[in-house]
């Protein structure tokens, strides 16, 4: 059966049994997101910032600053278990122009600790990657990265405690070698943890092209109590650059619609 095919199926089911907007829990009439939502995807920016990891520099491209319209569905993949929500997370990003030149890369999602995916039940990286390498036919691996010891949570930290935090706390397995490598991650404010993981992949051999995430935020937005935009209110940008903390520079443009 056809992609093609596959997805009227899809749409079909979802509209018989009136499924719900991944986004906003409305009446989607067979969309994965409805209408208003997409509409609201389409006037978020997009953009891309540089991260430096040691004497190596990569592109890391997100699909939304941090209380955009997608910010509530990164909560729920995180906190309440919403595969399903994870995956339409790795869709959306899949609408992104493709950061790679070259050998297709693997998408690594980023590791959680053993400890933490006991409680957690999954991992929502993975599941943002599984609906990424959807969309851009790219091979996931789940299993490549590893993280050896537990960490606190760095939404309650500052930056200055982040990189302490996180050192030496990954670890690649020698399958990396030789491989192109994508990180995928929901949400990046310092890059402290695609620092780490990046350093992870190339001392196994890895060659890191770049990373891709859901949400671009500040520090001061960090808390995932803040969950709404504070402005309530979309809008595009033209390209412009803009200082960011932590190494980072971010670079903004127009931004692409969903679907």
């Amino acid at each position: 059966m056809s992609v093609a095919n596959l997805k009227s199926i899809s749409h079909w089911l979802r509209h018989l049994f009136r499924s719900p907007c991944a986004l906003c829990a409305r009446f989607s009439d067979g969309a994965e997101i409805c209408a208003p939502c997409s509409l609201k995807l389409h006037n978020t920016p997009w953009g891309a910032s540089g991260l430096s990891i040691d004497d190596h520099r990569i592109t890391v491209l997100w699909r939304e600053p941090y209380g955009g319209p997608l910010t509530q569905a990164i909560y729920r993949a995180k906190f309440a278990g919403s595969w399903g929500e994870a995956q339409t997370l790795g869709l959306c990003l899949g609408q992104l122009p493709r950061l790679w030149m070259g050998p297709r890369p693997v998408l690594l999602p980023i590791a959680l600790s053993a400890n933490r995916l006991a409680e957690r039940g999954f991992n929502q990286s993975t599941m943002i990657g599984i609906g990424l390498g959807r969309a851009w036919g790219l091979e996931v691996q789940k299993r490549w990265l590893k993280k050896i010891r537990p960490t606190a949570r760095q939404v309650h930290l500052d930056k200055s405690l982040r990189k302490n935090n996180l050192s030496q706390s990954f670890v690649a397995r020698e399958h990396v070698r030789g491989r192109h490598i994508l990180l995928v991650d929901d949400v990046m404010t310092t890059g402290a943890t695609l620092r780490e993981a990046g350093r992870a992949v190339i001392a196994a051999g890895g060659i890191l092209v770049g990373a891709v995430v859901v949400a671009r935020a500040q520090t001061h937005q960090a808390n995932h109590g803040d969950l709404k935009n504070s402005s309530g209110k979309t809008h595009n940008v033209k390209s412009r650059d803009i200082p960011m903390r932590d190494n980072l520079r971010c670079y903004e443009y127009p931004s692409r619609r969903f679907g």
